[in-house]
């Protein structure tokens, strides 16, 4: 993809006994880095879902679905990471239910409303709140509010190779300091309990 450097888009080692080493400095390295660009070709198959008469919004990034069955097509808004999105029917009616996905990481300060009507008392994580079957119309308009504070997260102590290490997550970003990139000790740092982010959400959001 560069246009002055050796680096691939899919590389992947398969010569007998092959590794493939950390980084992009050299051609035999570019791994991940490449590989995942390919992730955001996927995201379509797995944003919108339908059946006859319902439609389940799985994933919350800006996207237009044309639902040919409906004669709906639904416009979604947000910024990546979204802490709310907007998704607004902006053509065609019809009657159907819209299941909405709650992240594993949505445990307070979820916030779903319906024309500015709140459509839930509570919500619960890993699971999807449901806007029952209702005539839709052009204008109606869906709104997705979540909190995102940092909170740490600790591995499992089955993987013996991380027991006793934690990550850093907000939403859905995990963030992470790599030994490799840092001239200290990373097993040495501590975190505190309630971790805090200074700049680095507004840095991603920009």
């Amino acid at each position: 993809l560069h246009p002055e450097h050796y680096l691939t888009t899919y590389h992947y080692a398969v010569g007998l006994n092959a590794s493939k080493p950390w980084g992009n400095r050299t051609p035999q390295e570019s791994c991940c880095g490449g590989t995942g660009s390919e992730n955001h070709v996927k995201y379509q198959e797995a944003a919108y879902f339908t059946s006859d008469d319902c439609i389940w919004v799985g994933l919350y990034l800006p996207s237009v679905a044309e639902w040919d069955e409906q004669g709906i097509t639904l416009e979604q808004e947000c910024a990546w990471p979204a802490e709310h999105s907007t998704i607004r029917i902006a053509k065609g009616r019809g009657k159907f239910a819209m299941k909405l996905r709650i992240p594993y990481w949505a445990t307070e300060g979820v916030k779903v409303t319906l024309n500015g009507e709140e459509v839930a008392a509570d919500y619960a994580p890993c699971s999807y709140v449901t806007i029952p079957a209702r005539k839709w119309k052009k204008g109606d308009e869906v709104i997705i509010r979540f909190e995102m504070e940092p909170r740490l997260v600790r591995a499992h102590e089955n993987v013996e190779a991380d027991r006793g290490m934690v990550a850093v997550e907000r939403g859905p970003l995990v963030y992470c300091a790599e030994w490799v990139d840092n001239d200290f000790d990373i097993k040495q740092v501590a975190l505190a309990e309630k971790p805090e982010l200074r700049g680095v959400a507004e840095a991603v959001q920009q």
